[in-house]
């Protein structure tokens, strides 16, 4: 899963790989369901459904296909004050379409005009009322949603103490258009908040803004696409969950060794002395093939791996194991932090030769054991 939210904030979401989307807080879910001109498709059953991230940043695109074209959601959060995730739904055809908003596992459902209350709270902020809707048990709500029997007119208020409501509210989506919504995930207000879904940021502005947040810290360019995208998920998480009252100290630590000084210094204040002593890892074995799936252990491997320091004399190893599979593609790593300073280095390579361009503090010894174990200097460039 896919962890989104802002920075600063306490409340985070999940997003599943079929795009569901999970709130820590509220102990509900949200599927996404489409009404094509043939069937409909639930993601969570259909083969076509590919995920990725827009740049680097919690930006969630999940796309499902329909006849000539995709169905696509993005999921994001946004902070405008309320605490927000957004849900654009994209019909990228050349014909219309039905997308189901589908809440699971709540307590009680009701709907006024275009706002959802959920568990007796506020929930969603649409753009229109829906068309159409179902609510009961999940496996009755199937058969009526994708059997084409959604009811219409008042919504009736649901409550079942057990949390097994299952409600579905159905929109048209015209061709080459999207849809808004706004999701609480705070879930503690009883009534809803103006919300103008027309001016919040989209999606675009948000994955610019995480952008700029992660590109604050150490940044490096590998020749591994899989590595490359676990480890912007965890800076991700990582920065995600330093505001909350416990955060994981090894998300702390990760955060450190890439250079957020400011959001890992109060993430440290929030931890106990003894939580702080007792995450103490063991990082010597540390090898590209065997990265952890932890964010916060990630974090702390691949940088170990890149730029080691020495904490008791003025040197540094940088790329410790340089993997076969990488010869003749390049590395860069950019300010890296150091006890001694801020460390910089490339390897390009001409032919099967690598050469490698550093630029490091004065009077510091650097060496490159995973390219050449003999090469050892103290020119600063």
């Amino acid at each position: 899963m896919i962890r989104i939210g802002s920075l600063g904030s306490r409340s985070t979401a999940l997003v599943d790989e079929r795009g569901a989307l999970f709130c820590e807080a509220l102990g509900w879910s949200l599927d996404w369901w489409i009404g094509a001109d043939d069937r409909w498709r639930v993601p969570a059953r259909e083969n076509s459904v590919r995920q990725s991230r827009l740049a680097d940043g919690p930006v969630v695109r999940t796309a499902v296909r329909v006849p000539s074209g995709d169905a696509v959601q993005t999921a994001y959060a946004v902070r405008a004050p309320h605490e927000l995730v957004i849900w654009e739904i994209e019909n990228d055809s050349p014909a219309a379409f039905v997308v189901a908003l589908v809440i699971k596992g709540a307590r009680a459902v009701n709907a006024a005009e275009n706002i959802i209350f959920i568990d007796r709270r506020w929930g969603i902020t649409t753009t229109r009322p829906a068309s159409r809707w179902s609510v009961g048990r999940a496996e009755e709500v199937d058969v009526e949603v994708c059997g084409g029997t959604a009811r219409t007119g008042s919504f009736p208020p649901t409550a079942d103490r057990a949390g097994r409501i299952t409600g579905a509210f159905l929109f048209p989506v015209a061709h080459r258009t999207r849809l808004r919504f706004a999701i609480s995930l705070s879930g503690s207000e009883r009534s809803a908040p103006d919300i103008d879904l027309a001016t919040l940021p989209d999606s675009d502005a948000v994955a610019r803004g995480w952008d700029a947040h992660l590109a604050r810290g150490l940044r490096v360019e590998l020749p591994d696409a899989q590595i490359m995208s676990a480890l912007r998920s965890a800076q991700a998480e990582a920065l995600l969950t330093a505001s909350r009252n416990r955060p994981a100290p090894d998300l702390v630590a990760g955060l450190e060794d890439w250079g957020f000084d400011a959001e890992a210094a109060t993430a440290w204040a929030r931890l106990t002395t003894r939580a702080r002593r007792r995450y103490r890892p063991d990082l010597s074995g540390a090898t590209w093939e065997s990265l952890s799936t932890n964010p916060g252990d990630l974090l702390r491997q691949i940088r170990h791996l890149l730029v080691a320091e020495n904490p008791d004399e003025p040197k540094i190893e940088v790329l410790r194991h340089y993997p076969s599979s990488w010869r003749g593609q390049g590395v860069e790593v950019h300010n890296a932090p150091t006890l001694w300073g801020s460390v910089s280095f490339a390897v390009r390579w001409h032919g099967d030769r690598p050469a490698l361009f550093w630029d490091i503090p004065v009077g510091v010894e650097l060496s490159v054991p995973g390219l050449d174990a003999d090469f050892v200097t103290r020119e600063p460039k």
